[in-house]
């Protein structure tokens, strides 16, 4: 029902529309799969990064994309892959994987050699890769023109190329968000570095996706109200040319607000010009029944406060991120969906998607309760103090009314 194409790990089949499936080793950080220290390391160590004067293997290293006979030793790999996982899926009756990975490790350890050197210099580090991603786009093209090549924009080729070099027409380019705050919006000040970078990316040819993240992968169940600003982010990677989204999520049964991020996604990647508020209304009301409006008060106060309070919430963020959540705004939350709780109670599904839902916030108020309750204690004083102010001011506007009253008594 929301037409997506790819499920992770997990294959779509062709009774639910298919999948756009990746062919092996991995759809991610596959320079390691392909030049496997086992089989290369002895007899060809300098298909290998140098990093520090020292060549580094497996996943604490990277490759010399220099290093043409490692370029040509990769194509052999590349092609091979392509050929046995074709057999494979006509075999199984499964759709033929038309996109395979080309990607740098998860580290931060690019060739330091004297020739990879030169291509940092005319290119830039994520250039460098580009280009080698784009050898190998060519040649798989020869003999299978409808693959695609992707490759990411992450961690040290995150920064967009330099001198030119744009992707070729089989490539896809997956920028990887790893600089924004999620708990705000694209267009915040904060996210003008991301922004930006979005926009040199969508000028380097080939396709463009976007490799974004529904989850903080430290604390997942903490509540963080990202789904509040997809309507303007989805509405930005359309106007800058990307044409797909990769959304990783984890850890589906306690995740923060995971189904509604998930729906809104899918539904915003069909049409992300839709009326966003709609769309959640649509979402709040068929999910959470008649707690629906308390949800969306509840998400709308996160959001509202992760704004006011200046929070800086990433996909490794530590628990002080999260203490954006201030006395205030968790007194409010927990007495909207108090008031939500009452109306669903009795129905055991929509208690159990209630329950999933608030189990960050419960979640929160354990972590930091001697923290909210200390704060709890100044709010509850500064709170007295304004009564009494109230107070003495009622007072006193009485006396002056009684004062006027009897002036004007006297006149009469």
């Amino acid at each position: 029902r929301n037409r997506l194409n790819r499920d992770g790990a997990y294959h779509i089949d062709s009774i639910y529309g298919g999948e756009l499936n990746y062919g092996g080793p991995n759809h991610c950080h596959t320079f390691r799969q392909y030049i496997k220290a086992a089989e290369f390391q002895k007899s060809h160590p300098e298909y290998f990064s140098i990093k520090d004067g020292q060549r580094r293997f497996n996943k604490h290293g990277q490759l010399c994309l220099a290093n043409m006979e490692m370029r040509k030793t990769f194509v052999a790999k590349v092609l091979e892959r392509i050929a046995a996982d074709r057999k494979k899926a006509i075999a199984q009756k499964r759709s033929i994987p038309l996109l395979y990975d080309v990607s740098i490790n998860d580290n931060f350890s690019p060739c330091e050699c004297s020739e990879c050197a030169k291509l940092h210099e005319k290119y830039g580090l994520s250039g460098t890769v580009l280009d080698f991603v784009n050898f190998v786009a060519d040649e798989v093209k020869k003999d299978y023109p409808d693959i695609y090549i992707t490759t990411l924009a992450y961690l040290y080729t995150e920064a967009p190329p330099k001198g030119g070099i744009k992707a070729k027409e089989n490539v896809i380019i997956k920028f990887c968000d790893s600089q924004t705050n999620m708990a705000t919006g694209i267009n915040s000040p904060e996210n003008r570095k991301f922004k930006e970078t979005l926009q040199s990316w969508s000028d380097c040819g080939g396709q463009l996706w976007i490799w974004d993240y529904g989850i903080t992968y430290n604390f997942p169940e903490l509540p963080f109200p990202s789904e509040q600003f997809y309507g303007e982010l989805h509405r930005e990677y359309f106007k800058n040319r990307v044409s797909g989204i990769f959304w990783e999520h984890e850890v589906s049964t306690f995740s923060d607000f995971y189904a509604m991020k998930v729906w809104l996604a899918a539904k915003l990647m069909e049409d992300p010009e839709q009326d966003f508020e709609a769309l959640c209304d649509t979402f709040y009301n068929g999910y959470f029944g008649k707690a629906g409006k308390n949800i969306k008060k509840y998400r709308h106060l996160l959001a509202e406060a992760a704004v006011k309070n200046r929070s800086f919430v990433n996909w490794f963020a530590l628990t002080e991120d999260f203490k954006y959540v201030d006395v205030e705004t968790l007194l409010a939350c927990f007495k909207t969906l108090d008031e939500g709780f009452e109306k669903i109670q009795n129905d055991p599904e929509l208690l159990l998607r209630f329950n999933r839902a608030i189990l960050g916030l419960s979640s929160l108020a354990g972590r930091f309760f001697d923290y909210y309750k200390s704060e709890f204690e100044k709010f509850a004083e500064a709170l007295s103090s304004t009564q009494k102010k109230l107070t003495q001011a009622e007072d006193e506007l009485e006396n002056l009314v009684g004062t006027r009253t009897r002036q004007m008594q006297k006149k009469l």
